[in-house]
């Protein structure tokens, strides 16, 4: 008899993102007073076979004219006193970054943007220079690096 080999090759489909801003109840937004501390949150099903990566946030007044960057394409707080590194959760898959409520001088409305990349388990945290003040622990940033090459990304975004 002879032996059988067989290959087997599947991709597994791409989970959903929910990008959110909520308040320190978890609550989601629709109105905010300037300076209001507030959490821009990048919800992934903590069942997902991936871990998830955010960079490029953008922040856009709601004609679209006037944008700001908040993070970088390496996934680095452009300006740490804005809005800080986006963090994974403890226990989950999903990130959340602080932030305090601001607009635009032309527009009340502000939307966000961002491309999620994503990475078989864990993504690595963003490796970012920024003050001592303002970095956290490896531990609240999500333990240690792994889980390999993104494997994909795409852009989402959410209105405040």
């Amino acid at each position: 008899m002879k032996p059988l080999a067989h290959t087997v090759t599947a991709v597994a489909p791409t989970p959903p993102i929910r990008l959110r801003v909520v308040n320190a109840t978890d609550q989601d937004v629709t109105g905010v007073e300037l300076g209001d501390p507030l959490f821009l949150k990048v919800e992934l099903a903590d069942e997902s076979v991936y871990g998830i990566f955010g960079s490029d946030l953008v922040a856009k007044g709601s004609s679209g004219s006037e944008t700001v960057l908040l993070i970088d394409e390496n996934g680095c707080p452009v300006e740490p006193s804005v809005v800080q590194a986006l963090d994974r959760l403890p226990g989950s898959k999903s990130l959340m970054a602080p932030f305090q409520a601001f607009k635009f001088a032309s527009d009340a409305a502000v939307q966000f943007q961002m491309t999620v990349s994503y990475c078989l388990d864990t993504c690595p945290p963003a490796e970012c220079d920024v003050p001592a003040l303002l970095t956290r622990s490896p531990s609240a940033r999500g333990g240690s690096a792994g889980g390999g090459p993104r494997r994909s990304s795409r852009t989402f975004c959410r209105e405040m």
